[in-house]
């Protein structure tokens, strides 16, 4: 029998123990039937042992099963029904919350916690039955949400764009905070030159779960039924390879409508038109941009606007680098150490994600900037492609430098990233060297994309120099998804529970192997900042730097913060999930077609394959 144990590493000390154990198919019908045995009544007659109860709600597929759990959800009304009048009595550590009395009982419940049905049925002969139910929010598919639940989502997220968070407790409540508020928070955290706290390590997974559930206490304290959605990006990748169309049509989808997400395919590259039309950056926080934004210090976008590129430079990647039914698949079932699953999940898996949503602008006509270097549009492809990395990346190892400040008179196109070293020829070198191993590094997983040979035809040119002073005087600036002010755009949030989701069915699908928190048979890398930084954040005892809501051993619920490993022990299904949320479903049923077939949770934990 496979089993998940997170450790310190490799010989660390064990901190959890979770075996697999059978699961329930999840009930495709509006209605879930649960049976109890009567605890009064006892014969031969099977059906006479036997009390009935069907538990529906405005959503058809019930959740819950796979964590072994009859999941309600607050405030949301439960119908609770049997075939005859039965007395209802539902409590919550024997404190008395409902009493109803008929066929049907319909419960709001208001409090994520386990609650005790009592159900006593007097017909023929008298029954009575102790259902116990878990009260948890439910996170479902963007796409699959009631019209009316994703408007309150969107109308919610509105309100964290429009309060800052100071005005948004005294109206809300403690839990609020302002999606500004978060966004700085995560910059603080992302953008500093020596150390990564949210990314590039050990600490991606947990922390932004952690993030996730603390804006989800936010969404909660304007709307307290909501809960976070996750968008399942793979359907967006079956969409657009099945209909033969290029990159563009990934825009078309109601995701990017003015009523969910807002379009920004426009050439000023922010929303025009909807709830987050014209949504500015907040300016000021301990760090910022040039031009006194809370971006990141490589940002030096002049917009006030969140902004939307979707292109590099007017160039896009391919359909090929969108994760993929395939990449999640490999995920799934191709990996068997933690250790490696972490370091692969924050890349290829959904890092594309940001990188489509944001793209670079700012760039001009990359054509006539590079004319006297005789660069095919396969080499402007790979320069301009190079911006997923190289602004950022260049800037953390001191090669590019950011201006401390630019006045609000200053136009975009003098306000840019520049050389460290001027008029150095050993400087220049170095840049184009740096430029050359990110454009190989490249190549060797996506050779449609990117290609070196024009660094070869430059240097044998002797215009490195030149190349160079060309690059650093780019203009060029991320969209707010591509950098570490990312939360400030609305669609971020659904993103990484995308991620926790498939972590989860990995648990139940494949369970690692290797589940220690470190390498297995290798030296511990905690992070890509090793050489500069203790690597804050990626630790299995460093805190998160947002809070959760969990449940703690005297079955209550509270909010506070969580060292990375807890977050970890939190997320694992059974009898002691700790998380006051599940996922609606581990189905990628439009995967199927294209070969790649997720096995259903309950087979995969079936007694027979255990």
């Amino acid at each position: 029998m496979r089993g998940v144990v997170f450790g310190i590493g490799a010989v660390g000390c064990l901190v959890a123990l979770r075996t697999r154990v059978p699961l329930v198919a999840y009930l495709k019908e509006v209605v879930r039937t649960t049976t109890f045995d009567d605890d009064h009544h006892h014969d031969d007659d099977d059906d006479e042992k036997k009390l009935t109860v069907e538990i529906s709600s405005d959503y058809a597929e019930r959740p819950g099963r796979a964590y072994g759990m009859e999941v309600v959800e607050p405030h949301r009304v439960t119908r609770l029904c049997s075939h005859s009048s039965c007395q209802w009595n539902i409590a919550k550590k024997d404190v008395v919350f409902f009493e109803g009395l008929g066929e049907c009982a319909e419960v709001k419940f208001t409090d994520v916690g386990d609650y005790a049905v009592q159900v006593r049925c007097d017909d023929d002969e008298s029954k009575e039955a102790v259902l116990p139910v878990a009260c948890r929010y439910v996170r479902r598919d963007i796409r699959g949400l009631l019209d009316a639940d994703r408007e309150r989502l969107f109308d919610a997220f509105k309100t964290l764009a429009s309060y800052d968070t100071d005005a948004g407790k005294l109206v809300f409540g403690d839990d609020f905070r302002s999606l500004d508020g978060f966004a700085k928070i995560h910059l603080e955290r992302a953008a500093k030159r020596q150390v990564d706290a949210m990314h590039d390590g050990l600490g991606f997974l947990t922390q932004h779960v952690a993030l996730t559930n603390e804006l989800e206490l936010a969404l909660q304290a304007i709307d307290p039924s909501l809960a976070v959605p996750y968008w399942d990006y793979t359907q967006d990748s079956t969409r657009v390879r099945t209909s033969g169309r290029d990159v563009s049509a990934l825009w078309d989808d109601a995701l990017w409508s003015s009523s969910w997400f807002g379009n920004a395919t426009g050439p000023e590259h922010y929303v025009a038109e909807g709830r987050f039309a014209f949504q500015k950056v907040d300016k000021g926080g301990p760090t910022t941009n040039p031009y006194g934004y809370a971006r990141a210090p490589w940002n030096v976008n002049k917009s006030p606007f969140v902004t939307r590129a979707h292109t590099f430079c007017d160039r896009t990647f391919s359909m090929d680098t969108w994760p993929s039914c395939a990449s999640h698949y490999d995920m799934t079932f191709a990996i068997d150490s933690f250790y490696d699953w972490v370091w692969q999940i924050g890349y290829a898996p959904h890092g594309p994600i940001h990188i489509f949503v944001g793209g670079y602008a700012g760039c001009g006509d990359m054509e006539e900037r590079f004319r006297d270097f005789n660069l095919t549009e396969k080499a402007l492809k790979s320069l301009s492609l190079l911006a997923i990395s190289l602004p950022k990346s260049g800037w953390r190892n001191f090669l590019f430098e950011s201006p401390e400040f630019c006045s609000e008179d200053t136009p975009q196109s003098d306000c840019h990233l520049v050389c460290a070293r001027q008029n150095d020829h050993r400087f220049a070198e170095l840049i184009f060297k740096y430029m050359y191993d990110f454009v190989e590094v490249f190549a060797a997983k996506d050779a449609d994309d990117f290609h070196s040979d024009f660094f070869h035809e430059i240097r044998r040119a002797n215009r490195v120099d030149a190349f160079v002073d060309a690059v650093c005087s780019l203009a060029w600036y991320p969209g707010e998804q591509m950098e570490a002010a990312s939360p400030v755009d609305v669609s971020f949030w659904p993103i990484h529970p995308t991620v926790e989701r498939l972590f989860q069915y990995k648990l139940y699908a494949n369970p690692f192997l290797y589940a220690a928190w470190g390498a297995t048979n290798a030296t511990t890398t905690y992070c890509i900042y090793e050489d500069t930084s203790d690597c804050m954040g990626h630790h299995p005892y460093d805190l998160t730097s947002f809070k959760s809501r969990v449940k703690n051993a005297s079955g209550d619920f509270e909010v506070k913060f969580l060292t990375n490993l807890e977050v970890l022990e939190a997320l694992v299904a059974g009898p002691d999930y700790k998380m006051s949320y599940v996922y609606d479903n581990f189905s990628w049923p439009h995967c199927s077609d294209a070969g790649y077939v997720f096995p259903r949770v309950d087979d995969a934990f079936s007694p027979s394959s255990s």
